[in-house]
C-alpha cells in the first residue's frame, strides 16, 4: 500500500456446531464409583462460538493481520453421570493470533507473529 491511508477489513462469525453421539463417537470410561469396572459413553456435545477478525493496512508501512475465536464447548448429554454441562476435554476455550509486517520503501519486509 502506498496512498498512506488506513485501510482494514473486519470480519465476525457466529456458529453452533452439535454432535450425536454413534459408534465412532464412543469411547471407554472407567466408572468413578468402581475402578474396576468400565462402561461405554455416548455424548451429545455442543459448540458454540464467535471469530472476530481484522486484516488490513494501519499505516503506509504497516500491516495486520489478528483474529479471536471464544468457543463454549460442552456436554449436552452423556450415558456416563455427572459428565452433562462439563467441558469438552482437549477444547481450547478461547485462541488468538497476531502477525504484522513492516513493509520498507525499498522493497523488503519483515514480520512477527
Amino acid at each position: 500500500m502506498r496512498s498512506g491511508q488506513v485501510q482494514l477489513a473486519w470480519r465476525a462469525a457466529l456458529h453452533d456446531s452439535r454432535t450425536i453421539p454413534d459408534r465412532t463417537d464412543q469411547c471407554t470410561h472407567i466408572r468413578p464409583d468402581d475402578p474396576t469396572l468400565q462402561e461405554q459413553a455416548g455424548q451429545n456435545q455442543r459448540v458454540q462460538g464467535a471469530e472476530f477478525g481484522i486484516n488490513g493496512y494501519l499505516t503506509e508501512h504497516w500491516e495486520i493481520a489478528a483474529g479471536y475465536t471464544l468457543l463454549d464447548p460442552k456436554i449436552t448429554s452423556s450415558t456416563i453421570t455427572g459428565e452433562v454441562g462439563r467441558l469438552l476435554p482437549n477444547t481450547a476455550r478461547g485462541t488468538a493470533n497476531l502477525w504484522v509486517t513492516y513493509e520498507s520503501d525499498d522493497a523488503w519486509r519483515i514480520g512477527a507473529a
